[in-house]
């Protein structure tokens, strides 16, 4: 029988990977050039679509490690309302983020049980509980619109008639 986790812990209360930054900052690779440190931002090639109440989100696919359709979700005390519970990933208890309570949406009731996207962000494992999964879209950079200014949003994908808001899962998981 799985306990409840608590906020004591967990090493990061209430983020997912430590201190907040942008989401280059958490798919970057660097590289050292004359004892400067170059970091190098990875641009999504593919997103899977997911949808959240009524609009369309993008997970970038390089990050997505399975979909859970029936995922069994354990209470975790003490956490943000935005933590669903706590699910596992392989060997470990990963945070499940119910996306609906994160962006501003009214959030899942409990027991309600939607798809969980599986995430693998650098170390940090997570889910990402939405209402439905969608498809893979191929990303055209010219169809990539990254002038947004909306919270935990990298960029704007306009997919033939659909727009698919792409997300930042470095913000998202770390505020």
């Amino acid at each position: 029988m799985a306990r409840a986790l608590s906020r004591a812990d967990a090493s990061r209360p209430t983020s997912l990977v430590g201190a907040p930054h942008r989401r280059h900052d958490a798919v970057a690779g660097s590289r050292d050039r004359g004892g400067e440190r170059v970091t190098t931002a990875i641009e999504p090639r593919q997103v899977l679509t997911c949808r959240v109440g009524c609009e369309l989100f993008g997970i970038d696919f390089l990050w997505v490690r399975d979909v859970v359709f029936a995922p069994a979700i354990v209470a975790m005390a003490d956490m943000p309302a935005w933590i669903a519970g706590g699910m596992t990933m392989g060997t470990d208890l990963a945070p499940v983020v119910d996306l609906r309570a994160r962006l501003g949406f009214v959030p899942h009731p409990d027991g309600d049980g939607g798809p969980v996207v599986g995430v693998h962000l650098g170390p940090v494992r997570a889910g990402l509980r939405v209402d439905g999964v969608c498809d893979v879209v191929a990303l055209r950079r010219e169809a990539l619109d990254v002038a947004v200014a909306r919270p935990f949003v990298y960029g704007l994908l306009r997919a033939g008639e659909r727009v698919v808001e792409v997300l930042d899962l470095g913000e998202l998981l770390g505020r």
